[in-house]
């Protein structure tokens, strides 16, 4: 990450806009966060969140308004895609992926939203080597969290089973808390 991540300038931006606020404040509010103090200004959540957490919400936002026409559920499939990739990554051992996971997950259907072709987007973008390979080739750890992400969203038990399988992960049941739990 990049150093100079200035909170006071970000609280500033969203003292702006009160859609991204609330959206923030929702954000903060998620089951994703265990917390038991109120929030009491944009400033305690953005500190709550901090630097890499907010990254992340700035870039579901982002993709959320890329193109207004899509379908909702294009978006809401794409976010939840993201945040699986970003957990399946830690099962499987890859925890220091986690981040490029959670873009691998987020950028894989630019494609739809943008309806432009991969390469092209991707060209266009300072993503790391790891991420254009599972993106474009379909290669690497990444891809791998992604085809895994996409079975367990497919339903495609036989699949989840020989991935809990290789990767030594206890349970028989793939519900998504036990399996990939936060």
């Amino acid at each position: 990450m990049k150093t100079g991540f200035d909170y006071a300038k970000l609280e500033g931006l969203f003292q702006k806009d009160m859609g991204i606020t609330y959206k923030l404040l929702r954000f903060v509010n998620s089951s994703l966060f265990d917390h038991s103090q109120e929030i009491k200004s944009i400033k305690q959540a953005i500190a709550f969140l901090g630097e890499k957490q907010i990254r992340k919400f700035v870039c579901l936002i982002v993709t959320a308004q890329l193109n207004p026409s899509k379908p909702t559920v294009l978006i809401q499939n794409t976010i939840i895609r993201a945040r699986l990739c970003e957990l399946i990554a830690g099962k499987m051992g890859f925890k220091e992926y986690s981040d490029s996971a959670f873009l691998t997950g987020l950028f894989s259907t630019i494609d739809a939203i943008l309806d432009k072709p991969m390469d092209n987007i991707l060209r266009s973008l300072p993503l790391s080597t790891m991420i254009n390979n599972a993106l474009l080739e379909n290669e690497g750890e990444l891809a791998e969290v992604l085809v895994i992400t996409m079975a367990y969203l497919a339903g495609d038990w036989d699949a989840i089973h020989a991935f809990t399988q290789l990767y030594n992960i206890e349970g028989s049941k793939y519900r998504l808390p036990t399996l990939f739990s936060v």
